[in-house]
Order: C-alpha cells, then sequence, then structure tokens
C-alpha cells in the first residue's frame, strides 16, 4: 500500500499473522459457522502441502476463503463439503493462484 492509500484510512490497526493454533481456531469457527464438516487431520494437510512446503504465511483470512472454495467445489461435484484432501486441494489451488 502506498501512502496515499493509507491516508485515507482514518484507524488503522495492525493486525499479525496468526499462530498455527490460532489458525487452527480461526478455522474451526468458520468451517462450523459456513457447515464444513471440519477434522484436524484435514487441517494438518492442508498446513503440511499448502503452506509449509511452499513457505506461505498463515493470514487470518484463508480459512473463510478457503471454506467457502470448499462449499462451491462441493456443490458443483455434489458431494458433501468436507475438509477431504481431494476438496482442500481444489480449493488451495483455485484460491493460491501464482500469477
Amino acid at each position: 500500500m502506498d501512502e496515499a492509500f493509507l491516508r485515507r484510512l482514518r484507524h488503522k490497526i495492525e493486525l499479525g499473522d496468526p499462530t498455527f493454533d490460532a489458525y487452527r481456531e480461526i478455522f474451526k469457527r468458520v468451517a462450523s459457522a459456513k457447515g464444513v464438516q471440519y477434522n484436524d487431520e484435514g487441517l494438518a494437510y492442508l498446513l503440511q502441502e499448502w503452506y509449509i512446503k511452499r513457505a506461505r504465511k498463515l493470514r487470518s483470512s484463508h480459512p473463510r476463503d478457503l471454506c467457502d472454495q470448499i462449499l462451491d467445489i462441493a456443490r458443483y461435484l455434489s458431494v458433501e463439503p468436507a475438509m477431504t484432501h481431494d476438496l482442500l486441494d481444489r480449493a488451495a489451488s483455485a484460491y493460491f493462484v501464482e500469477i
């Protein structure tokens, strides 16, 4: 962001990246609210394959966006929205696009 953009925001609050524990809690809450079947094994897979291996930073907005991707893909495939390896891979590959 440039200075001109930041000047237009009257109140600024710095939010750091979440810890792994905070990210898990955010993901649990978002998945529950959106109707995505949560499981720790799925989250461990997501973290290993899409964050740790790729040196990607955790962001607090990712669980919401990834759950939305899972919901859309599950609806398209006519399957239950859950944190399966297949749905997580499809959601993450659509979300984390390298440009």
